[in-house]
């Protein structure tokens, strides 16, 4: 006869897999994560306002971008964009790649060209996995000089 904790413990795991998502750790995101509006491009459902939200430095030598995927695989697309609407003029950052597996994951390295210094930009990250395609974004300041602020970062 089957538990009563047994059943629970996968009727939550299949709650989980029915409502994967991701969300984007580092650098901080615009605005609190809502999975019922992760899927609103460009920006997981939040408008960028460079104005009232302070950015994150980013290191245009290589800086970090951490995710946690609680889908069992994902596809990556990371870009920027100088557009404070994020409505357009979008550009790849880091090659697209393929996440197999739940879990956090950090790009310990992503440069940025060096026409971007002293700029505000948007940094949007997507996500393709089983139920669609996810957005979470930040307000990123790119920075000539290193700055370590998310050190130790590992996979």
């Amino acid at each position: 006869m089957v538990s009563l904790w047994s059943l629970a413990s996968a009727t939550l795991l299949i709650a989980r897999a029915a409502n994967a998502h991701f969300t984007l750790t580092s650098p901080s995101p615009i605005g609190t994560f809502d999975e019922d509006e992760e899927d609103n491009a460009p920006c997981g459902g939040y408008t960028p306002d460079f104005s009232s939200q302070t950015p994150t430095d980013f290191h245009v030598g290589g800086d970090s971008i951490v995710t946690l995927s609680t889908h069992p695989q994902t596809t990556w697309l990371y870009r920027i964009t100088t557009d404070e609407t994020a409505n357009g003029n979008w550009s790849e950052i880091y090659p697209i790649w393929l996440q197999s597996g739940q879990g956090t994951m950090c790009i310990p390295s992503v440069i940025i060209n060096e026409s971007y210094v002293g700029q505000k930009v948007v940094l949007s990250v997507v996500g393709n996995g089983p139920d669609g395609i996810l957005y979470q974004a930040c307000s990123i300041s790119i920075r000539l000089e290193y700055s370590p602020t998310r050190i130790g970062l590992a996979n």
